[in-house]
């Protein structure tokens, strides 16, 4: 009989979570990259057992890298689209829809370092859609409040709830926020 590819990407998903357990980031990659040359074709669950094995040998700049490479590669968009006849929301310059929240707070990382280097500056600042949790458990967005409680408590920088239009969903790092970030980068380079 065939074995499905979701199958399979639930298999080497499992291997990479026992890379994870077991310290051994680099077998984790390994795998990856085996899936890579010869399928089944990576997903947002896969990338994601791959980055928490590298995150859990602290090795947060290859995780940045492997997030980057994915999402390079157009293996990490968006699974959630307006739907036909909505209205359209304001723009958001990351979408975590469906994300898990490890891989969440390493894209959110990623936008945050690049919008802190941009020579255009960060403009409004930096708006992430994380959902209104309609998909969550008691209705109430679990990615949301991570990424805030991440943003807030982690990094310390001021992070809202919304965004400029008052958009639900969202979350919403003010101009000032993020140029503070740029600044800090600057004082150390």
């Amino acid at each position: 009989f065939a074995v499905s590819s979701s199958s399979e990407q639930t298999a080497f998903s499992a291997a990479m979570g026992a890379c994870e357990a077991t310290g051994q980031w680099e077998l984790s990659l390994a795998v990856l990259a085996r899936m890579q040359r010869e399928g089944p074709e990576p997903n947002l669950v896969t990338y994601n057992a791959a980055a928490l094995a590298v995150l859990a040998a602290g090795r947060l700049p290859d995780a940045l890298a492997l997030y980057r490479e994915a999402s390079a590669d157009g293996n990490l968009t968006a699974l959630w689209q307006d739907a036909p006849g909505s209205h359209a929301f304001p723009a958001a310059q990351l979408d975590l829809h469906r994300f898990p929240a490890e891989l969440a707070k390493l894209a959110v990382l990623a936008e945050l370092l690049d919008t802190a280097i941009s020579p255009d500056g960060s403009g409004d600042g930096l708006v992430i859609v994380t959902g209104t949790g309609t998909h969550s458990p008691g209705g109430k967005s679990t990615l949301r409040e991570a990424v805030l409680e991440w943003l807030q408590d982690e990094l310390g920088l001021a992070a809202q709830e919304g965004d400029t239009a008052g958009t639900p969903g969202r979350v919403w790092l003010p101009a000032e926020a993020v140029s503070s970030l740029s600044q800090a980068t600057e004082r150390k380079s």
